[in-house]
């Protein structure tokens, strides 16, 4: 069997692209997902401003 062997630098590289990942996956779980037609649909509805929209008053009164 062969063996890999890593100098001090390589092993500090190799370390910092796997953290480097590793962070990026848990920052941004929905990475390289894309959105449902209907997600889209919500979302142009509710940047045109026609979309109803609730205080947090009234959210905590109802729920809370």
């Amino acid at each position: 069997m062969n063996k890999v062997i890593l100098t001090p630098k390589l092993r500090m590289a190799v370390r910092r692209e796997v953290l480097a990942t590793v962070q990026e996956l848990f920052t941004d779980p929905d990475a390289g997902l894309e959105l449902s037609t209907f997600a889209k649909k919500r979302l142009r509805l509710a940047q045109s401003g026609k979309s109803k929209r609730i205080s947090l008053a009234d959210v905590k009164r109802r729920y809370y």
